[in-house]
């Protein structure tokens, strides 16, 4: 792999200070990710689901029937699923 490597322009020097030609320069680089952290928006995701769901069946036992407590529920996951796309594209913008 290190020929392969050396016989194309990859790792060729440039230029330096021994002026041999066709050393690999090894070194230390930074990978910068940016964007909204997935996990945390994934859990929040997870958490408004689970509101949403103990909500809705806490209608379906006040009110003692399950139409109610489910088009709550449908209601609710809408806002959550909506708000958290929102959440995501306003991070993504930053």
């Amino acid at each position: 792999m290190l020929d392969i490597l050396r016989s194309s322009n990859i790792g060729e020097q440039q230029g330096g200070d021994d002026g041999e030609k066709g050393d690999i320069v090894f070194g230390w680089g930074v990978h910068i990710l940016e964007g909204p952290n997935h996990a945390n928006l994934s859990l929040m995701l997870a958490l408004g689901i689970t509101v949403a769901s103990l909500v809705s069946c806490l209608v379906v036992k006040v009110a003692e029937t399950s139409e109610q407590g489910f088009g709550i529920g449908q209601f609710l996951i809408a806002v959550v699923g909506c708000s958290t796309t929102a959440l995501y594209f306003a991070l993504e913008d930053q």
